[in-house]
């Protein structure tokens, strides 16, 4: 006789206790896939309750587990080269101007960014396909310059889209966001 619900007494089958582990399966997948692996300690959690109360689902634990560990394990890895590097980040944003200015004169890096001419980086550079930090340096400005132009461009645009009746143009409030936005990129 197959039953919709069941009574106090009665053992419900441990292929419907498995709901906790699927869960913990199922966010471990979304936290890699889509959550930079954000999600992780609490697929982790769910998976080790799971696992303690030795409901089913043993394998789908097992596998979050797994995930979720390897996810956190990138997640602070890719997190601290971030915080390393997100003091450069910060200077160039703010002196992009003249950072610029500078390497336009003399074809090089500002002496701020030495560090990165120290030979311990020449792995990044050539998976980078460059030769060096100066390289790179002029690669990333290149980029920066093409996304300000491509921003103004779409910045008037949008400014001659918005005119209101009298004529006047409204004013572009993300236009600082979306700066500090593309020096971030640029420097990636």
């Amino acid at each position: 006789m197959n039953q919709d619900f069941y009574y106090e007494d009665e053992e419900i089958p441990s292929k419907l206790k498995s709901g906790l582990a699927v869960s913990a399966f199922v966010i471990s997948i979304l936290s890699i896939c889509c959550c930079f692996g954000f999600l992780s300690p609490v697929s982790l959690v769910l998976a080790v309750v799971a696992l303690a109360k030795k409901q089913g689902g043993k394998v789908f634990s097992v596998i979050a587990v797994i995930i979720s560990s390897l996810s956190l394990i990138y997640t602070a890895v890719v997190c601290t080269f971030a915080w390393k590097i997100l003091p450069d980040v910060n200077y160039f944003a703010d002196n992009s101007e003249a950072i610029i200015q500078e390497y336009e004169q003399t074809g090089k890096a500002p002496d701020y960014f030495s560090k990165y001419r120290d030979p311990k980086y020449d792995k990044y550079w050539e998976a980078m396909k460059v030769k060096d930090f100066d390289e790179f340096f002029g690669v990333m400005i290149d980029q920066y310059k093409q996304q300000k132009k491509q921003y103004e461009n779409s910045s008037e645009k949008r400014e001659q889209e918005s005119e209101d009746d009298d004529g006047e143009t409204l004013v572009d409030l993300s236009y600082t966001g979306a700066m500090y936005g593309m020096k971030f990129l640029a420097t990636m």
